[in-house]
């Protein structure tokens, strides 16, 4: 049997790589390991690696948890890096993998892809090549300079990774991994949705993470997010950031609000409730990737607020602001009077749902090949 490991530090990358991660785990052919880490052991973020105890078996599971993550500072997770990499190294020796899955662009993953490369374990990087904004940007393609394969979300990613000097024969576009949950229309009726809720009216999603770049601005430009919710009467269901640096200031923002009416405040919420909330919405609101990728597979409104994900490629569904709460206003008005038939019209941008089953198979094969490690670059004009 190959040895197959993954390695999941969020909820929405676990949400996401859970069906793949299932296929795995059934199939004879895969020892299937998971390796959690960092925000799945946060109490403040929901604790959320109770639901990986719920999907996976005990043994398929590794536990590497970061050291207190109350000092929300560069620094602080800095350290916290530094003491997980020596952690990870131990467990990667121990396990000794045949092949390595990464998936996205967080800081824990690129210092983990440094580590296999090291110990030649060969990687696997999905959504590689895309482009967001902020630091995302380069620790996804310091991950890709570090992975033997990319199975990339759009064309436009593939030509970046090639322009990158990423041979050709090793990038597949497979399309993103987050819209298989989608394509199944495994959707909670809308009534019950609104009564899980207690949702009365029309009500919005909001979710905004730290500009990793101006992380000391987080708490400002959130309040400019909610300052400009307060305006309109529709309920705002309002879930915590990921722990990029810059999360406390943004918790303490949405914190000031959990008495306003119409907001409703979560640490997390679990996927299969989440993309029910999310179809039945009038709109999300923030800078999380949600809000571009999933928003246009449902064709839903989407505002996204910043820069931490202004290069990432958009359907129409997107209006785009600045953290300025008159532009946040006009922008919101913008997504309520518009005619949502428009929007029936857009088609996906990010694949059609089967990037899972793609991905699989793809897997499968490499297992039958013998994979160098060692790597050249094609670097063409």
């Amino acid at each position: 049997m190959k040895k197959i490991v993954f390695l999941s530090g969020k909820r929405g990358g676990y949400e996401a790589m859970r069906p793949l991660m299932k296929l795995l785990s059934k199939s004879k052919i895969f020892d299937f390991k998971i390796i959690l880490t960092d925000q799945h052991f946060e109490q403040d973020f929901g604790n959320t690696f109770k639901l990986v105890l719920n999907d996976f078996k005990k043994k398929e599971i590794i536990s590497i948890k970061f050291n207190s993550n109350t000092k929300d500072t560069n620094f602080e997770r800095t350290l916290n890096l530094i003491d997980y990499s020596k952690k990870f190294t131990r467990v990667i020796k121990k396990l000794s993998p045949d092949l390595f899955i990464l998936y996205g662009d967080r800081s824990e993953v690129a210092i983990s892809s440094l580590i296999l490369f090291s110990l030649r374990v060969p990687i696997i990087h999905l959504q590689g090549g895309d482009i967001s904004g902020s630091l995302d940007n380069t620790y996804r393609h310091v991950i890709s300079k570090f992975s033997n394969y990319h199975l990339v979300s759009n064309l436009n990613s593939r030509n970046n990774l090639i322009k990158m000097g990423e041979k050709k024969k090793f990038i597949k576009v497979v399309g993103d991994h987050h819209l298989d949950n989608l394509k199944k229309k495994q959707f909670y009726s809308e009534q019950y949705i609104l009564n899980k809720y207690k949702i009365k009216k029309k009500y919005c999603i909001v979710l905004q993470h730290s500009e990793t770049t101006q992380s000391d601005d987080s708490k400002m430009q959130m309040l400019k997010t909610l300052k400009a919710l307060k305006y309109y009467n529709i309920e705002k269901i309002v879930i915590y950031p990921c722990t990029d640096p810059g999360w406390k200031g943004i918790i303490e923002a949405i914190n000031s609000y959990k008495n306003y009416e119409n907001f409703k405040i979560f640490k997390n919420i679990e996927g299969k409730y989440f993309w029910s909330l999310l179809k039945y919405s009038s709109f999300i609101i923030g800078n999380s990737s949600s809000g571009i990728i999933e928003s246009q597979f449902l064709k839903i409104p989407a505002i996204n607020v910043g820069r931490r994900q202004n290069k990432r490629l958009k359907n129409k569904n997107i209006v785009s602001t600045k953290h300025n709460v008159k532009k946040i206003k006009n922008a919101i008005k913008k997504v309520l009077n518009s005619n949502r038939k428009d929007l029936l019209k857009i088609k996906s941008i990010y694949g059609n749902g089967n990037a899972n089953i793609k991905t699989f198979n793809i897997i499968k094969k490499l297992c039958h090949t013998s994979i160098e490690t060692t790597k050249s670059f094609n670097f063409e004009k």
